[in-house]
C-alpha cells in the first residue's frame, strides 16, 4: 500500500515507505489541496469503504502486532515484504526498506497513528486529479476488491 504524489511543477513525493497505511494521507491531500498535486498513483489501497477484514487480512492481524516487536528493521520488512511482494529480486528491496527503517523507526505509537489514519474519511468525490490505481491479485494483505472499488470512484481502472 503505497502512494506516489506528483506536484504541478512535476517534483514526486514518495510518503514513507515504512508506513504502510500512509496512502490515505496521499488520497486526503489530493481530496484536501487539488492545487498542490497533478497526479496520484496509488498501489494496493483500501479505504473505509471496505470491511475491516478486506483492508487487513484476517491471518495477518496477530503477525503484524508481533512484528511490531521485533528488533532487527531487516526482520520486520522482510515480514511485510514477503506477505505484500512476489517479486525476485526481494533483497535489493530488502536492503533498501531496512536502512530506511535504521533512521525512521516505527513504534507502537506511530503505528496505532497510522491504523487511525487509515480510518479516515475520504471524499473520492472531491479528488479531481488523475489517479492511477494499481493492484496485485497476489497481494496477502490487502484485498484487491479494496482497490477495485476506489478505482471505481476515481473513475478509473485498475492496473
Amino acid at each position: 500500500m503505497i502512494c506516489w504524489l506528483q506536484k504541478p511543477d512535476r517534483q514526486v513525493i514518495y510518503p514513507l515507505p515504512e508506513g504502510k497505511f500512509l496512502q490515505n494521507i496521499g488520497l486526503k491531500w489530493a481530496e484536501l489541496y487539488p492545487r498542490e498535486i497533478s497526479s496520484i498513483t496509488i498501489i494496493n489501497t483500501s479505504s473505509q469503504l471496505s470491511p475491516f477484514y478486506h483492508r487487513l487480512r484476517p491471518k495477518n492481524y496477530l503477525r503484524l502486532v508481533f512484528n511490531i516487536f521485533r528488533n532487527k528493521p531487516i526482520e520486520k520488512e522482510k515480514f511485510i515484504l514477503n506477505i505484500t511482494s512476489h517479486t525476485e529480486n526481494k533483497n535489493k528491496v530488502l536492503e533498501k526498506y531496512s536502512s530506511f527503517h535504521e533512521t525512521h523507526r516505527l513504534n507502537l505509537i506511530n503505528f496505532m497513528r497510522q491504523l487511525l489514519l487509515a480510518n479516515d474519511h475520504i471524499q473520492f468525490d472531491q479528488i479531481k486529479v488523475p489517479a492511477l490505481v494499481l493492484v496485485s491479485q497476489k497481494d496477502q494483505l490487502v484485498r484487491a476488491c479494496c482497490s477495485d472499488k476506489i478505482a471505481q470512484l476515481l473513475n478509473t481502472k485498475v492496473q
